[in-house]
């Protein structure tokens, strides 16, 4: 490929990664790309927190902004991302940062499935279908609804299957280093995509390796030599992640607590997968989140024009029957431990266990809590053999025509949402009117089973204080002991072992002990109106600290330095 075609390639891709994330690619420093009330402030947030931390030359895996009074240790999740926003943030802020990245993952999204549809089909006008397939993916549409802005990265999926593909077809050193490169970036950006990809990439190489062996295939030392170099090349740009992420769950001062529980029970309810997610346009999920109050959406719809043109692609083209079993392995092991069909299947009084659980038993928990996430490889795949659909009808209309449909169904009729929500990046001025030292406390500490809250993390990255939140935003997840005392009833806490935002019921002891370690503290009454709590803080903070300062909905009361 010559340099101006693939400058007008790449412009091509961002131009429509642009209509994709539109409108906060339109306003990318007022706007987040995400809903307010998921994920999207703390990940949003990382991408203020790694770049202040390297600016400051302190180690981005430690911190005491959060969690206060003694911090702790935490890996951010997306801590490739974060990386490169760091320029981003540097110079125009971590808005634009993050929703920087975002938008070059889904041009990367477009740009790297038309280069693996022209690598397994062939080159042709249908790696622009690919692309479109990609870029407008309902699952991506979905996760960046979400704001989990990690799961955004499935641009290093494809990359990594082109580079076993090329590496499979024709092996040489070269090849098997590249996709050892990309590999490891793969499982940098995710540790799930990580494993889809070696999933993925070892049914090629099981089913390539058996058709050689009947034929006559006896492998020498130097066949091995290649996957052994590109495996061991992998591992040494994924461990220094891996490694740290682990170092962040099990240290004695994790901020990130996650029980060995967390992959049973509610969890497994919370993202059990019912198959017809592949199939089913319109609003379906495969579990209602807003019955939890949550906002979440989670999809794996195929889309129909998709699964018509695979079918004709698997038809008439053997070359991708590898592909359409490697694909299948994928949607099956993302349907997770047991089947689910608008509840959980049994039969005889048990539960139907799917390939997923017998893998769950060698898997790490963090692996297994999503498994949706493991299907994305059959999506990708899905796309391709689509494209090799087309390809093999050799009518030139079909391109145009089939992406039109392909677009307009991804964008219009899927469960992803689009245009995908934002959510308003600005940041209240009140806390630059906070003239004493010291972290801030914000409240309400939860707006139901929402991450609302979760906004007092993005608050930071203007006020720069120390917050006594940890990940993810609840009244419960303050490190401060003080501060869940000061608005919770005692009582309630003993007797049912859990703790109820009440501020009245909260000894004024702990309340007034609180004006000695915060400078300020900041009541958001939108955020309070929604709480729906038993009792209001107002009345509660005036008693004990006198009147508040009033902006709009925002009221504060600020006190002498904190010690």
């Amino acid at each position: 490929m010559s340099r101006p075609e693939a400058v007008l390639r790449s412009l091509f891709w961002i131009a429509v990664a642009v209509a994709v994330t539109y409108p906060a690619s339109l306003s990318p420093t007022e706007l987040l790309l995400g809903h307010p009330d998921v994920d999207v402030w703390n990940h949003a947030w990382g991408y203020w927190f790694v770049p202040h931390q390297i600016a400051g030359f302190e180690w981005p895996f430690s911190t005491d902004l959060i969690g206060i009074p003694e911090g702790g240790d935490l890996y951010f999740i997306d801590m490739l991302g974060a990386l490169v926003g760091t320029p981003i943030a540097w110079l125009i802020g971590p808005a634009a940062a993050y929703n920087g990245v975002m938008i070059l993952r889904v041009a990367a999204a477009g740009m790297a499935g038309q280069v693996l549809a022209n690598e397994v089909v062939g080159r042709g006008p249908h790696g622009v279908f690919a692309g479109l397939g990609m870029a407008t993916l309902p699952f991506l549409l979905a996760e960046m609804s979400n704001g989990i802005s990690e799961v955004v990265a499935v641009h290093w999926i494809a990359w990594s299957l082109w580079a076993g593909w090329r590496a499979l077809e024709a092996p040489s050193r070269g090849r098997w280093l590249t996709l050892g490169i990309l590999l490891g970036l793969t499982t940098a950006a995710s540790f799930y995509y990580g494993l889809v990809s070696i999933m993925v990439l070892s049914v090629l190489g099981v089913l390539r390796l058996v058709r050689a062996l009947r034929a006559g295939f006896r492998p020498a030392p130097v066949d091995v030599k290649g996957p052994a170099l590109g495996a061991a090349l992998s591992a040494a740009v994924a461990i220094p992640f891996w490694g740290a992420f682990q170092w962040s769950l099990h240290s004695g001062n994790a901020l990130i607590v996650r029980p060995k529980e967390l992959a049973v029970g509610w969890i497994l309810s919370h993202n059990a997968v019912d198959p017809r997610t592949y199939v089913m346009p319109g609003d379906f999920q495969s579990v209602d989140l807003a019955a939890y109050g949550e906002a979440f959406v989670h999809t794996g719809y195929l889309r129909w024009v998709v699964i018509a043109l695979a079918f004709v692609g698997l038809l008439k083209n053997p070359k991708l029957r590898d592909w359409g079993a490697a694909a299948a392995l994928s949607l099956v092991v993302g349907l997770g431990p047991l089947l689910f069909v608008g509840d959980w299947v049994k039969v005889g009084g048990s539960a139907v266990s799917l390939p997923f659980y017998w893998a769950q038993l060698v898997l790490p928990d963090v692996a297994i809590t999503h498994p949706l996430r493991l299907s994305i490889g059959g999506q990708i795949i899905a796309i391709i053999l689509a494209a090799g659909g087309i390809a093999s009808l050799g009518r030139a209309w079909l391109v145009p025509v089939g992406s039109l449909a392909l677009v307009v169904e991804s964008l219009m009729w899927s469960p992803g949402p689009w245009p995908v929500p934002t959510s308003d990046a600005t940041i209240p001025s009140v806390y630059a009117a906070i003239e004493a030292e010291g972290p801030v406390l914000d409240l309400p500490g939860s707006v139901g089973a929402t991450m609302a809250t979760s906004r007092y993390f993005w608050n930071q990255t203007a006020h720069g204080r120390g917050i006594p939140y940890s990940p993810n935003v609840r009244l419960d997840s303050a490190r401060d002991l003080e501060v869940q005392s000061a608005f919770t009833d005692p009582h309630l806490r003993q007797s049912e072992h859990r703790v109820v935002e009440d501020p009245a019921k909260g000894p004024d002891l702990y309340q007034k002990a609180l004006a000695k370690r915060y400078a300020a503290i900041v009541l958001h009454k939108d955020l309070e109106a929604r709480a729906q709590l038993k009792s209001d803080y107002t009345p509660v903070l005036t008693a004990v600290f006198g009147p508040p300062t009033i902006d709009g909905d925002i009221q504060v009361w600020t006190f002498g330095d904190s010690q």
